[in-house]
């Protein structure tokens, strides 16, 4: 009979006191880490972000910031090299009239556009003295799992390798650059004038690659982040309560505004960059090597396909506002927590989170509106091209 009545007592005790789900982790911060090195070590960033002795997960300055004057110039010299040399070249100029070459002034378009974005990327690394990317990487430190010397190297490997094949990408470029000046190297010609626009041809290269890479790894992650977060509140539906969601709503909110924060200008520069990029080689498609044809038609994929992550990152972090709703629906909270589900999930409506291109939220509708950007364009390129052949 006392068993009994232990037992019931212990049922009571566990319905009153539902299980604590463990804090809310995501692996997101090991691959932002790979980035910070990468830009560290190639003087994209003069800063380095290393963990303090006494580092407290919970404070606002997690890590410290080591700089040194040599550093912070060099990493503006090549900027200051980029312009100087694209304005002696006259490279801003149409080479030919419209009448000539229409899509000559998507070209320009396109050189402009990676300048904005370079010049965007760089503001960004040196925002606040480096503290903007510093508090990031330290929430992104926050919902790390487990340290990064804890895992093993195949969970790592598994964990990393889209960043680690970004972060590749714009030393690929600079060869290709290369080898193709190499190739196209001519006794005719000046040889301090290909000199001057080899060197033109690596460091945008380099830079341009290296942001479109950055966004595209903020991309991948914000994605994960949301996935996790998704899988996280499914997974613990069954002790989920009020304070419980609001706690984790409120660390993507903070983890999200703080990568916009570092992502969102650079973001707008990509867009620009991918959609100058699609009008200017649509244009000259019948000059361009089918070598050259594969790598476009490669990064037309990728741009749709980053603009579809972004959309369902978006979209994931909406279907956590509908299990709230279908949870307040079935009448998982308690009573006295209605009114605050209610105020959560106006605020859930009125302030989407997701990434951002300066302050348009990337969602399907926003990626519907690009596509018929390009499309618009495609078809006006074909009338102008039938008209010509006419």
């Amino acid at each position: 009979m006392d068993s009994m009545v232990s037992f019931k007592k212990s049922i009571v005790h566990i319905t009153s006191n539902p299980l604590v789900p463990e804090p809310f982790k995501s692996q997101i911060y090991t691959n932002f880490r790979i980035f910070h090195k990468f830009a560290y070590y190639t003087i994209l960033s003069p800063y380095n972000y290393c963990s303090l002795t006494n580092s407290n997960l919970n404070g606002k300055h997690y890590f410290n910031t080591k700089i040194s004057i040599t550093r912070k110039w060099l990493s503006y010299l090549p900027q200051l090299a980029i312009t100087a040399l694209f304005f002696s070249t006259k490279s801003h100029r149409l080479n030919k009239t419209l009448q000539q070459n229409p899509a000559s002034l998507y070209a320009l378009s396109h050189t402009y556009s990676a300048l904005f974005a370079m010049f965007i990327f760089t503001y960004t690394l040196h925002r606040n003295g480096g503290t903007a990317m510093g508090k990031f990487y330290s929430k992104c430190a926050q919902q790390c799992g487990s340290p990064c010397i804890a895992m093993g190297w195949k969970t790592w490997i598994k964990t990393t390798w889209p960043t680690i094949l970004l972060v590749s990408t714009p030393a690929v470029k600079v060869m290709k650059s290369m080898i193709s000046a190499y190739f196209a190297f001519s006794k005719d010609r000046d040889l301090t004038d290909q000199i001057v626009h080899l060197a033109i041809s690596v460091l945008m290269s380099f830079y341009m690659t290296a942001c479109v890479s950055y966004i595209y790894i903020a991309v991948v992650q914000c994605y994960q982040l949301s996935k996790d977060s998704v899988k996280y509140l499914k997974t613990n539906r069954k002790h989920l309560t009020l304070d419980i969601i609001v706690t984790h709503y409120g660390v993507l909110v903070d983890v999200t505004t703080k990568m916009n924060n570092c992502t969102a200008n650079i973001m707008l520069g990509s867009l620009m960059i991918g959609i100058t990029a699609f009008c200017k080689y649509l244009g000259a498609l019948d000059e361009v090597p089918m070598a050259n044809l594969v790598e476009i038609i490669i990064q037309l994929v990728v741009f749709i396909l980053t603009l579809a992550l972004c959309g369902e990152s978006a979209s994931n972090f909406q279907n956590i506002s509908k299990l709230i709703s279908e949870m307040w629906r079935n009448k998982e909270f308690d009573q006295s927590e209605e009114s605050g589900v209610s105020i959560l999930l106006h605020d859930m409506a009125q302030n989407p989170i997701g990434l951002k291109a300066h302050a348009f939220l990337m969602t399907y509708s926003f990626m519907g509106t690009i596509l018929g950007t390009i499309l618009t364009y495609v078809i006006i390129f074909l009338q102008f091209s039938y008209t010509e052949k006419v």
